[in-house]
C-alpha cells in the first residue's frame, strides 16, 4: 500500500473516532491495522475515506517533510525522526507494528501542531495592539472568545487563550475543556499585570476562574 493511502485512512479513523484514542478496546492503531490488513469487522463497513482525508494526508506529509529543515536549527526528537523516515517512503510497510502506531498518531499530532502554528500567527497580529484589562487584583466578569487551547500534561490542566470585545489577549487555566471559537462568560480575579516574556505582548491573566456559560 502507498504511504499516502494509509495516512488518509488514519485521518478517516481519527475523524470517525472524534480524536486519538491510544488505550481501550477501540484504538486508532487497532482500526488502522484492521484496515491495512483488510480484516473483517463492523468498522470496515462504515469507514469512508473522503477527499478531505486525502488532502489532510498530503498536507501532513508536506508538514512532516519540513522537519528535515528543522534539523538545521535543532536536533529532532526520536519521534520526529521516525515520522520523517516514515513519510519519506512511498510504500508503507504494513508488517511493521510500530509503523502502524506512528501513522495512527499523525492526524492528532498534525492537527495540534497546525492549530498551534495558526494561533502563534494570529497572536502575533493581535498582540501588537493588546492592552491590559482591568486593574491588578480586580474581581471581574468577562465575555470572551476562545481562540486557542492547549492541554498542559505536567499541570493536568488546559491553558485557554481568549480575546475580549476589544481584541485584548486574556488567558486562564481550567480543568474543563472549552472549544476554540466558542464564546464564554467567566468570573475570576486579575493577576498582577506583566508583559509576556516570550511574546513581548501585554496579556491579562485571570485566576480562580469559574466558567459561567
Amino acid at each position: 500500500m502507498k504511504t499516502l493511502d494509509v495516512l488518509a485512512a488514519s485521518f478517516a479513523i481519527h475523524r470517525f473516532l472524534g480524536g486519538y484514542h491510544k488505550e481501550g478496546n477501540i484504538t486508532n492503531k487497532l482500526l488502522l491495522e484492521q484496515h491495512v490488513h483488510e480484516s473483517k469487522s463492523p468498522f470496515q463497513t462504515v469507514l469512508r475515506i473522503t477527499e478531505h482525508d486525502i488532502n489532510n494526508a498530503q498536507d501532513a506529509i508536506s508538514f512532516l517533510q519540513c522537519l528535515a529543515l528543522k534539523k538545521l536549527a535543532r536536533p529532532l526528537s526520536d519521534y520526529e525522526q521516525k515520522l520523517l523516515e516514515l513519510v519519506a517512503k512511498d510504500e508503507f510497510n504494513e508488517n511493521e507494528w510500530s509503523s502502524l502506531g506512528l501513522t495512527s498518531s499523525i492526524p492528532d499530532m498534525y492537527t495540534k501542531q497546525s492549530s498551534m502554528e495558526n494561533w502563534d500567527h494570529k497572536e502575533q497580529i493581535l498582540g501588537r495592539n493588546s492592552n491590559f484589562v482591568e486593574k491588578d487584583g480586580a474581581e471581574v466578569f468577562m465575555n470572551l472568545t476562545v481562540e486557542f487551547t492547549r492541554y498542559i500534561t505536567k499541570l493536568e490542566t488546559n491553558l485557554v487563550c481568549c480575546t475580549d470585545s476589544n481584541n485584548n489577549l486574556v488567558k486562564f487555566f481550567t480543568k474543563y475543556k472549552v472549544i476554540p471559537g466558542s464564546n464564554v462568560r467567566v468570573q475570576g480575579k486579575v493577576k498582577p499585570h506583566k508583559i509576556n516574556e516570550y511574546t513581548g505582548f501585554k496579556e491579562t491573566m485571570v485566576s480562580r476562574v469559574k466558567i459561567l456559560c
